[in-house]
C-alpha cells in the first residue's frame, strides 16, 4: 500500500489463497526492475519476483505485528479496475495487535 507521501510500503507477503484465474493473473503481471517499496524488504525476500505495482487485491490477516506488518496474511480476492494508490490498509484499532 501507499503512504501519504505516495511511497509504497511492504506489508508483508500473501501467498495462499488465490484461484488458477487469479493466479495466471498475478503470473502475467509486469515484473519490475528492483523492489519498489520505500524501505528494503525483510529478511526471507531473496529471491522474490517483485511486480510493477498495478494490481489491487483484499487480504486478511491475524493482527498486525509491532513493525506494522500483517501477521499470517491470506488472500481473499484481486481488485480489478481498482487504482492500487486508493487502497487503504483497515484502521488498527479495529484489528488486534499481536
Amino acid at each position: 500500500q501507499y503512504d501519504d507521501s505516495g511511497e509504497l510500503v511492504y506489508k508483508g507477503r500473501v501467498i495462499l489463497g488465490t484461484s488458477r484465474r487469479e493466479f495466471e493473473t498475478v503470473r502475467n503481471a509486469r515484473p519490475a526492475p528492483s523492489q519498489p517499496f520505500r524501505e528494503e524488504p525483510p529478511e526471507g525476500c531473496a529471491g522474490a519476483i517483485w511486480l510493477v505495482p498495478g494490481l489491487v487485491c483484499n487480504a486478511g490477516f491475524m493482527c498486525w505485528t509491532a513493525n506494522g506488518r500483517i501477521r499470517q496474511p491470506f488472500f481473499k480476492e484481486l481488485r480489478p479496475g481498482r487504482d492500487p494508490r486508493s487502497a487503504r490498509e483497515p484502521e488498527r484499532a479495529a484489528m488486534a495487535s499481536c
